[in-house]
């Protein structure tokens, strides 16, 4: 196409078409009325010319404006539109956001050269060449094993792989997000707690707790500014908890030197603690033998603290109102933790509810909530089988063996595995008979396991909690 005016344009073409016959035009090389015509399918050409008008009608602009000087045209040479001190005009990376640190090219930086900058990556010091995800996170054996299968599969058994999110997946990527850098604040010494050590730790409405080598640590946030972290642990101390202070470097944990703090120490704030703070926790339970995690696999925020008592504790996260932990234990209450109940705390104490503010129609024994309390709901565990797990698509052929069975169904595992499992027993002893069963068909490698509120446990837990 070729502009002529602003109204007027003109397209040009030519067509150049094979024919598969030597009949378009009713002459062949075998006619007897013309000789002369040539062996072989006939062609055509087919050219054409267009010319086109705009009829719309374009007002002319009344305040066009001047044009660009000499003056103007240098600034256009060092505009800078992302304030990164690297002129748009050699800016490879456009557009980068203010507080990051760029090259000489306008490009975030990439300390460990993995392809992802600095400020999106989430592991900063990758080894050298090393294969790493989008987040800039090396990938493993296995992932790369995934990778490769998915590439190479021909029959499509692996691709919904590209595009399916696993709520297993979802939660690792939270688990690493929160694995950022910052000051911590860790609690010292949790092993063997009194009742009283306990109530000042559940106190702290924003306490987390994370396992690792040595067990369970108890900190509180991930603070940028140390003067910041270091307020809050004069905060923790006030309520007689020891503390220290620790930088966080994407899980690697480091102690802050006692000469750093106590330079610290001179600008940091008065402690803006409040007294008079009452925070609100869900006990689900306290029990004498520790029970899976897997149980409590739907509890967001679990703090589990075993007491000096022989006793684990298992909390829900803080709430700022009673009317949000009375909530919060009408959900656990339906899912089968019939044991629950409301607590509160204030200025490292357990008070009652009443003394919280809360309407009661009795009085509260705190005391002798703190022995063995909570149970769960027998109505809500099972015992099943379990035919196999898997992480992908099922072959065509397994799926087929374990449909004709009848009654089995998929269940997400915690790890983002899909584990197929047949039928539900009210007793162990049901189950391994039919496990017996399932073994005289070929499937031999199926085990018995419990199931509550969805998740796999196993089959020892789920005989605890059903008592059979």
């Amino acid at each position: 196409m070729l502009k002529l005016t602003e109204s007027f344009t003109m397209r040009m073409g030519a067509e150049f078409h094979f024919a598969l016959s030597d009949n378009i035009d009713n002459i062949n090389s075998e006619t007897t009325t013309y000789n002369t015509s040539k062996k072989g399918n006939d062609f055509l050409l087919y050219s054409n010319l267009a010319l086109a008008y705009n009829l719309h009608y374009f007002a002319k602009d009344k305040n066009p404006g001047s044009a660009l000087g000499s003056s103007d045209m240098e600034g256009l040479e060092y505009e800078d539109e992302d304030s990164d001190g690297v002129a748009d005009i050699i800016d490879l990376c456009p557009f980068t956001p203010s507080t990051v640190s760029v090259n000489g090219y306008g490009c975030p930086l990439d300390y460990d050269s993995d392809g992802v900058p600095d400020y999106l990556d989430e592991e900063p010091n990758s080894a050298p060449n090393a294969f790493v995800n989008t987040d800039g996170v090396t990938l493993t054996d296995e992932e790369i094993e995934k990778m490769y299968l998915i590439y190479s599969d021909s029959i499509g058994n692996l691709q919904f792989e590209k595009s399916a999110t696993y709520t297993a997946d979802i939660k690792r990527r939270d688990k690493t997000a929160n694995r950022n850098k910052g000051y911590r604040v860790v609690i010292s010494n949790t092993t063997s707690l009194s009742s009283d050590q306990i109530s000042r730790m559940l106190s702290i409405a924003d306490i987390q707790s994370e396992e690792n080598s040595q067990g369970t640590s108890y900190y509180i946030g991930n603070f940028e500014n140390p003067i910041e972290a270091l307020s809050r642990k004069a905060e923790i101390d006030e309520l007689g908890i020891e503390s220290r202070l620790v930088y966080n470097n994407f899980g690697e944990i480091t102690d802050i030197h006692e000469s750093e703090i106590a330079e610290l120490n001179a600008a940091i704030n008065p402690s803006d603690l409040n007294p008079n703070q009452i925070v609100f926790r869900v006990q689900i339970g306290a029990y004498r033998s520790k029970l899976s995690k897997d149980v409590f696999s739907d509890v967001p925020e679990l703090l589990v603290i075993e007491g000096n008592d022989g006793l684990t504790r298992y909390m829900s996260g803080s709430f700022p109102t009673i009317q949000d932990a009375a909530k919060y234990k009408i959900n656990l209450l339906l899912k089968g933790f019939d044991g629950a109940f409301v607590t509160s705390y204030r200025a490292g104490y357990r008070i009652t509810l009443k003394e919280a503010g809360a309407t009661v129609n009795s009085e509260e024994d705190i005391v002798s909530k703190e022995q063995t309390s909570g149970s769960i709901n027998a109505d809500f565990v099972d015992f099943t089988i379990q035919l196999g797990s898997f992480d992908g698509r099922v072959p065509a052929e397994v799926l087929s063996d374990y449909m004709s069975l009848g009654n089995v169904r998929p269940l997400r595992g915690s790890n983002g595995n899909t584990k197929y499992v047949y039928s539900k027993f009210e007793t162990q002893k049901e189950a391994i008979d039919a496990l017996r069963t399932l073994n005289d068909k070929g499937f031999g490698d199926a085990f018995v396991v419990g199931e509550f509120n969805g998740q796999i446990i196993p089959a020892a837990e789920a005989k605890k909690l059903k008592g059979n």
